[in-house]
């Protein structure tokens, strides 16, 4: 067996058309990496093979995003793709738009004129009989032909179309900019698609996409081991996709719970949301396990002032239990379950009337196997993002200890 520590996944994956319609059966995966852990644990894959290819020469990359995108132009700009370059002849006619090299991998097609006082970074490739201003910055960025971009123009990680037309003063980060645009908007534009003068936000990055750097080349010496970790406990991060995400997720348990609905109908309601809001499984996560919570106080308004604190727990075990099946759909891996537990510990840090319940609920998921006894403690071994952690922590202590005794899982 050979153990290779310099290689990156390149994220292409070559498949034979059996794998397409299980995407279509299981449209909840993000990323391959999902994909193949999904179908090794739900499918059965006797007779299967997955080939793995190692490139020891050449340049491959997938593109997923504006992040990838802009990485593949600045390693195809600084020469890592050679002899793909934007000065080299290749394609059906070689002679068009040629560039010109010059320092810092800027390329100039023919007639570009640049006025004094411009400044051009590095990696920037410029169209044929585009004028440029002066007091105008670019920087990692292309611009396509006949363009005209106005004095004062600052321009950074962003592709300009061809005959697009800029105004005084604009600014433009990390934008697209469409053939034929006329802008003259001063305003300040990060992360944009401007199309036929409308402007759109560009997609974030999907998670399990791989982080393209822009020194990225054929023997990856220059990767960002952390570039895909995730920082504990962003569970707390709310926006509008996943609030209204965990509003269906929410209707959709405590009808279920109400109405006895199959665990399976269940699973493809939440999928479809997850799919219709581009919900990750951190998220889906999150959002489940808070449902449960919520589901008493949905179903019983004046929860905490009507029952006493025995039969507050009695509801909510009721709940856990009833939909235990679905939440093991769910929380299958250690990310998962570290997901749950993370989301309880927000939700007692936010409900204070819920903490003393966050012991039981632990013990009540460890023992329907759904928290292993690892997960548990290493928990409660990590740092807290949250004002009552501490306090939270040494409330499930007597749990802690009794996990941590040997043969537990014989005790009662």
């Amino acid at each position: 067996m050979d153990i290779y520590m310099d290689s990156v996944d390149t994220g292409i994956a070559v498949c034979s058309t059996s794998v397409p319609p299980l995407f279509s059966d299981n449209f909840d995966f993000t990323c391959m990496n999902d994909f193949i852990r999904g179908i090794i644990i739900n499918e059965e894959i006797l007779g299967n093979s997955i080939y793995l290819h190692r490139l020891v020469s050449g340049y491959a990359c997938r593109v997923v995003d504006f992040d990838t995108f802009q990485g593949v132009c600045c390693d195809i700009l600084q020469r890592w793709t050679y002899p793909v370059a934007p000065d080299m002849p290749f394609g059906s006619n070689p002679n068009e738009n040629l560039y010109n090299m010059h320092k810092n991998f800027v390329y100039k097609a023919a007639n570009v004129k640049t006025a004094a006082g411009s400044e051009i970074g590095k990696s920037v490739m410029i169209g044929t009989n585009t004028a440029i201003s002066k007091g105008v910055k670019i920087n990692a960025s292309v611009l396509g032909n006949n363009c005209k971009i106005s004095p004062d123009v600052t321009i950074t990680e962003s592709h300009i179309g061809n005959n697009v037309t800029i105004g005084m003063g604009c600014s433009f980060s990390r934008c697209i900019l469409t053939d034929g645009t006329i802008w003259d908007d001063s305003a300040p534009q990060i992360g944009k698609l401007i199309m036929n003068g409308e402007v759109h936000p560009i997609q974030p990055p999907i998670e399990g996409a791989e982080d393209t750097d822009s020194e990225q080349g054929t023997d990856f010496d220059e990767i960002d081991d952390d570039a895909s970790d995730e920082e504990p406990g962003v569970c707390g991060l709310q926006d509008v996709d996943f609030n209204t995400f965990s509003s269906e997720v929410m209707e959709s348990l405590s009808r279920g719970f109400r109405q006895n609905v199959a665990t399976e109908n269940l699973v493809l309601e939440i999928n479809s949301s997850k799919f219709a809001y581009n919900m990750t499984f951190k998220e889906v996560t999150i959002g489940i396990s808070k449902a449960v919570l919520n589901i008493p106080l949905k179903i019983h308004p004046e929860f905490y002032e009507e029952f006493t604190p025995r039969i507050q727990w009695e509801k909510m075990k009721e709940v856990i239990i009833k939909l235990k099946t679905l939440l093991a759909h769910y929380i299958t891996t250690s990310e998962s379950q570290m997901d749950m537990i993370q989301a309880l510990e927000e939700y007692a840090n936010d409900n204070i009337h819920f903490r003393p319940m966050l012991m039981k609920a632990l013990h009540l998921l460890y023992d329907e196997d759904i928290l292993p006894e690892e997960a548990i403690l290493r928990w409660h071994m990590s740092p807290s993002l949250y004002e009552a952690g501490g306090e939270l922590r040494v409330m499930v202590k007597q749990l802690i200890d009794w996990l941590e005794t040997p043969d537990s899982d014989s005790d009662e």
